[in-house]
């Protein structure tokens, strides 16, 4: 229409450019409204996009409260704000959270008489964290509850204390279980001492032990002196000034002069695992002779037709 006039029987389009890359479609954590495509575009929303129209209403931000929830720190099913209330640890109504100054006393010895590991719960496990705590190995509430802190500090306990609680098993890593050796040198360092009975039985595990790996080594240093006497025979038997080795037809059953020739070559060839030359073609012999032939059948089974070992 030209001039002032009324519009009659007009309308007015209006087209709303979209830039090349922009759908229409829902974005993200935006909305589509015809054809604007509406997001957060603030920065400090945690569903922020650069992309798209900024409409505040659609904007998420972190709760401030989030960091400030209470959590479980040791895991044991309840929050630190429980644990630290003053009173009684929620585990157990007798169980005060604050450490008595005679809980730990000589006059209640011996103090701890309990094994004791991750996962485990009560009064033995509180009187093991009041001993580490009072050490600077725990530094975390008393709960009473063998979680993955107190894990953590009977392990820094066990390496600083290595040569009582671990070098009589024969280990260098600390377990972070509590026992006999842990035990028994937390005992001695606030004042007890285990009774007799406990102490023997534990010393003659210990030498159990020892006399157990003493054994072995000796076992490995006959083992090696029995080898090294059988590797010198073999080198006698098989001495190449003697060829030829073999000369006569043996089987199953008998002893003869060459029977530890073919028991030295066998072994030196890896078929006979027998410790000794012995002299006798037994079943022991047998199996060697036949997992020789099988290994070269082309030139010992094929010639005759055979395709079994014969022994």
């Amino acid at each position: 229409a030209a001039g002032n006039g009324p519009i009659i029987g007009s309308f007015v389009l209006i087209k709303i450019y979209i830039p090349k890359g922009h759908s229409s479609k829902r974005h993200g954590n935006g909305g589509s409204y015809g054809n604007i495509n509406y997001t957060c575009k603030d920065s400090n929303a945690i569903n922020f996009s650069d992309i798209g129209t900024h409409k505040q209403s659609l904007c998420k931000y972190k709760d401030e409260n989030d960091d400030k929830k209470d959590k479980d720190t040791d895991g044991d099913g309840y929050t630190d704000k429980e644990e630290q209330k003053k009173g009684t640890d929620i585990n157990n109504p007798k169980f005060n959270i604050g450490i008595k100054s005679n809980e730990l006393s000589k006059n209640k010895c011996p103090i701890f008489i309990y094994y004791l590991k991750k996962g485990d719960r009560g009064l033995g496990v509180r009187k093991i964290q009041i001993f580490l705590k009072q050490r600077s190995y725990y530094n975390y509430v008393i709960t009473g509850y063998y979680g993955s802190i107190t894990d953590r500090a009977v392990r820094r306990f066990q390496a600083v204390y290595a040569d009582e609680i671990l070098k009589p098993w024969g280990i260098s890593t600390p377990t972070g279980r509590w026992y006999k050796t842990s035990r028994y040198t937390a005992n001695k360092l606030v004042g007890c001492f285990e009774e007799k009975s406990q102490l023997e039985g534990m010393q003659n595990e210990e030498q159990k032990a020892q006399q157990a790996k003493q054994d072995e080594n000796q076992t490995a240093q006959t083992q090696q002196k029995q080898d090294k006497k059988t590797e010198q025979k073999i080198n006698e038997l098989l001495d190449t000034k003697n060829c030829p080795f073999f000369t006569k037809y043996h089987h199953k059953g008998q002893r003869g002069s060459e029977i530890p020739k073919i028991q030295a070559f066998l072994k030196k060839f890896g078929f006979y695992n027998y410790s000794e030359i012995t002299g006798y073609y037994g079943p022991v012999t047998d199996r060697a002779v036949r997992a020789f032939q099988t290994a070269y059948s082309d030139e010992i089974l094929k010639p005759w037709g055979m395709n079994k070992p014969s022994g």
